[in-house]
C-alpha cells in the first residue's frame, strides 16, 4: 500500500433531448463506495480491478461506485489525465471527518462513513453486505435529461429529511483504457472503471428540483458516460442515492 502524506487536508446524451427516469429506491438501501486512487501509484491497479469487479458483481443492487484520480502521484514522471485537485481536496475532507491518520491510495470510503484499503476485498465486501441489510435516509430519482450544447440539465425527486443536506451529482466515464508512459506503473496497460469526470454541489431547499452538469469539453463525443445522484449530510455521510446510464 502505498502511502502520501498531505496537510489536511455523468452524462453524455447524443441526441439534441432525451428523457430516462431512474429507479424509485425509496425505502431501499443504498451503498455508495468513492475510490481514491492515482494512475501514478503502483498499488492503485488492484484495487482498480476490484472496483470494476463490484460494479458488475452487484450490478442489480443499490451499489454505486466511483472512482475519483487524485493528483498528489502526478509529479513522479505520469500525470494522470483524469487527476484533479479538487478529488485531493475531497480525500482531505474525509480524512478530516473520519479521523483518518493517513491520507493514502488506494482509498475507499463506503457511504461517507468508514474507509478502508480499496484492494481489501474481505472488508470491503463485508461493508457492502452489511449496508445492503440498512434502508436509506433518503431516496432519489433522477427525471427529464436534456442536454443544450455541453450542459447536461436533469430534474430529481427526493424522498425523506432533507434538512442540512446537500445534492451531489457527478458525471461519470463508465471505462477508459489507458496505457502509462511513464511514473510507478510505467508501461502498463490501466483500466479504470466509473470516472469521476465533472461534479456539481447544491443545497437542498426543496424535495423537487432541477440541476446542471457540464460536460468537459474532451468527453463530449464519449458514449460511456452515466450520471450518479447522492444525498449527503453535514458529517458527509451519504444517506440515499441513484445512478443512470444513458
Amino acid at each position: 500500500m502505498k502511502y502520501f502524506f498531505i496537510s489536511v487536508f455523468s452524462v453524455f446524451l447524443f441526441t439534441t433531448h432525451l428523457t430516462k427516469d431512474s429507479e424509485t429506491v425509496e425505502n431501499k438501501p443504498t451503498v455508495v463506495l468513492q475510490l481514491f486512487t492515482s494512475q501514478g501509484c503502483s498499488s492503485c491497479p488492484r484495487a482498480d480491478e476490484f472496483l470494476d469487479m463490484v460494479k458488475e458483481e452487484y450490478a442489480s443492487k443499490n451499489v454505486i461506485v466511483m472512482s475519483y484520480h487524485v493528483d498528489y502521484w502526478d509529479y513522479i514522471g505520469w500525470k494522470d489525465p483524469f487527476s484533479k485537485k479538487e478529488y485531493s481536496n475531497l480525500q482531505a475532507a474525509y480524512g478530516r471527518q473520519l479521523k483518518a491518520r493517513n491520507i493514502y491510495t488506494p482509498q475507499l470510503v463506503v457511504n461517507g462513513k468508514v474507509h478502508y484499503v480499496g484492494s481489501d476485498k474481505p472488508k470491503i465486501r463485508y461493508s457492502i453486505s452489511k449496508n445492503l441489510r440498512l434502508n436509506s435516509e433518503n431516496s432519489i430519482a433522477i427525471s427529464n435529461i436534456s442536454k443544450n450544447n455541453n450542459t447536461l440539465s436533469l430534474n430529481y425527486t427526493i424522498d425523506g429529511d432533507v434538512t442540512q443536506k446537500k445534492l451531489q451529482v457527478a458525471l461519470v466515464l463508465e471505462n477508459k483504457i489507458t496505457k502509462v508512459k511513464g511514473g510507478e506503473n510505467s508501461n502498463r496497460t490501466l483500466s479504470n472503471s466509473n470516472i469521476v469526470i465533472e461534479t456539481v454541489t447544491q443545497e437542498i431547499s426543496k424535495k423537487q428540483g432541477k440541476i446542471s452538469i457540464t460536460i468537459p469539453e474532451k468527453y463530449k463525443t464519449e458514449k460511456q458516460l452515466r450520471v450518479i445522484g447522492f444525498v449527503q449530510n453535514e458529517q458527509l455521510h451519504i444517506t440515499g442515492g441513484t445512478q443512470l446510464k444513458v
